[in-house]
């Protein structure tokens, strides 16, 4: 009989199994792909839209071989090379940022002004978990899905 395991953590869900035969594994690439389509549309529908470009950039794809199928959800791009720190937050240490040449201009209330120097207090950005957060939330779910395809598979004729 066929053992397998699912191990589903932020970032991924991955079937793992001793045999995979081409019946299972047709069935599993179904079944992820649907998986894949459902997270990336929620997971669109979570990022936030200034340029357009993290939402753009939000992308998945389905691996199959003769022992694994996998699928992933990426986000991130030349373009939205933020992807990392909208997810994950970022700590933004106090400092004095200094002109490279001459000074900075700033605007306030339609008057400008020029500083050679001005100093950042620091930021924390705060984790907003756009990809990784739909996929806790559907875990079991997911391997509960998982698990019936791979037995239905099995057993069918």
């Amino acid at each position: 009989m066929t053992s397998f395991r699912t191990d589903v953590d932020g970032r991924r869900a991955i079937e793992r199994i001793d045999a995979i035969t081409p019946r299972v594994r047709e069935a599993l690439l179904g079944t992820v792909a649907e998986i894949k389509d459902d997270l990336i549309a929620e997971v669109r529908a979570r990022a936030p839209v200034k340029s357009g470009a993290f939402k753009a950039s939000i992308t998945g794809v389905v691996y199959g071989s003769k022992t694994a199928v996998r699928g992933v959800i990426r986000a991130g791009s030349r373009e939205a090379w933020y992807a990392h720190i909208l997810e994950y937050g970022a700590r933004l240490p106090e400092r004095d940022i200094v002109a490279e040449s001459g000074a900075m201009k700033f605007g306030e209330g339609g008057e400008d002004f020029y500083r050679r120097k001005v100093h950042f207090p620091g930021a924390e950005l705060a984790e907003r978990d756009i990809v990784t957060g739909p996929l806790k939330a559907r875990r079991a779910r997911i391997e509960a899905t998982i698990k019936k395809t791979v037995k239905d598979a099995v057993s069918s004729k």
